[in-house]
């Protein structure tokens, strides 16, 4: 474990603990080396308010960002108490560490020049997220910490680097946008990201976590290769942070009220984030959130979201990225008789049983050839961790394609009794 060098660290800030050793080395001014463990508060060297735990990134758009109201808009309640703990910390985007709070993203104070050149309604509205400003990202610190206190037999403090941008898409992610221009660090954003990371101090990070897709969906081709670039991306930021197995936690993205034909897009890009998951990548699903309006989580979503992503974070800690969300294993065709209707019979992995629910919601299927639904699907039942789904007719000589969370506006109520909701997929053919 190679030492820190004290001069290099800042007022509240967090530094990365070592793993193995649970704690870091520090090199002091006067040549002395010092193992400070988890927690803290520490002073080094004249310098206040240092913790010792793990080190997130927020990147994506603006669900990553927060856009939830903080009250109602009607009866100016607060739609959620807000959470505040002296170890959760926050990079922002004046790049200055301090004691977290929301909102985490105040782009209009951004030193990066990329958060001017793209549009971002908080910008150019500084006030916009003092209203609406909510996100996942002290929601996830909170559980994050009581999960991990479970592993290491204390609480870990948790630093938040805000780097998210709203509208925006993976392409304008893009690892390879201008990086041979001086500027990368302040004119891209995965250059300000990395700029971000660099400057917080930060000697290593526990890993990213990932909200981003909506913005892809609308343009076929970028949703059909979203799979691809964004493995691409992957590879790219555990390069450059020289971190081979560097923890990555998506979300799945959720819906869209609005106007257009963007259902496969949306399916598409849903489908790539629920298959590019690894020990140390997972996926959590967000389709059952509640909305603030026609695409942003509101509040409560976010916090039903930071506790997804917490439990998807400590897994990949625990190199168990692929055991985090209940998924498809299997689907299988039941003929019907005289003494019951025809069926498909559902199999799933990563769940022992699934919350009952008076009527679950979110399978359709759809004809093969020309895309169009088939209106057979009269009812769903759950049995634990079992799923039938009724049929009005037999299917007959017909392969049809099943879904879950279909289209940019489905409405899907599965979730495990473990609290995760069950990931969009589809298409998966289905023939009698």
């Amino acid at each position: 474990m190679s030492a820190i060098s004290s001069q290099s660290l800042r007022s509240y800030q967090v530094i990365q603990r070592d793993f193995s050793a649970q704690g870091v080395q520090v090199a002091l001014k006067n040549g002395s080396t010092l193992f400070y463990g988890v927690g803290g508060p520490y002073t080094m060297d004249g310098t206040e308010n240092i913790m010792v735990g793990d080190v997130w990134v927020l990147a994506g758009q603006s669900n990553m960002r927060g856009f939830a109201y903080f009250k109602d808009p009607w009866t100016h309640k607060d739609t959620e108490k807000l959470i505040h703990d002296k170890t959760i910390h926050l990079f922002d985007m004046t790049e200055n560490w301090s004691v977290a709070k929301d909102p985490v993203h105040e782009l209009s104070k951004s030193i990066r020049n990329v958060n001017y050149n793209i549009q971002d309604g908080t910008v150019t509205n500084p006030e916009l997220p003092l209203i609406r400003g909510g996100s996942l990202a002290l929601s996830f610190a909170k559980k994050y910490q009581e999960l991990i206190q479970k592993d290491v037999g204390k609480k870990v403090p948790v630093g938040l680097i805000a780097s998210a941008h709203g509208g925006v898409t993976l392409d304008q992610w893009s690892p390879t946008l201008l990086r041979d221009s001086s500027q990368w660090k302040n004119d891209t954003l995965y250059g300000a990201m990395l700029g971000r990371i660099e400057a917080s101090g930060s000697n290593k990070i526990a890993g990213v976590l990932w909200y981003q897709g909506e913005s892809d969906t609308r343009n076929i081709t970028l949703a059909s290769t979203y799979k691809t670039r964004m493995k691409s991306w992957i590879d790219h930021v555990r390069t450059d942070l020289n971190s081979s197995n560097l923890n990555v936690v998506q979300v799945q993205i959720a819906r869209e009220l609005a106007d257009g034909n963007y259902d496969l897009g949306w399916s598409l890009v849903r489908d790539a984030q629920a298959t590019l998951i690894d020990k140390n990548v997972a996926t959590v699903s967000s389709v059952d959130c509640p909305l603030d309006d026609r695409i942003h989580l509101s509040l409560k979503g976010q916090y039903m979201m930071g506790d997804r992503v917490a439990i998807a974070a400590h897994a990949v800690m625990n190199n168990k990225g692929s055991m985090v969300s209940p998924y498809i294993q299997s689907v299988e065709y039941e003929k019907g008789n005289t003494s019951r209707p025809p069926a498909l019979r559902l199999t799933f992995g990563n769940v022992s049983s699934f919350k009952k629910v008076e009527a679950p919601q979110g399978f359709s299927l759809h004809n093969i050839e020309t895309g169009i639904e088939e209106a057979i699907i009269f009812k769903t039942t759950i049995y634990g961790g079992t799923v039938r789904i009724l049929l009005a007719s037999e299917i007959g000589n017909k392969t049809l394609d099943l879904y879950y969370g279909y289209g940019k506006n489905p409405i899907s109520n599965i979730v495990s009794t473990g609290g995760m909701g069950l990931l969009t997929f589809g298409p998966m053919k289905v023939t009698s």
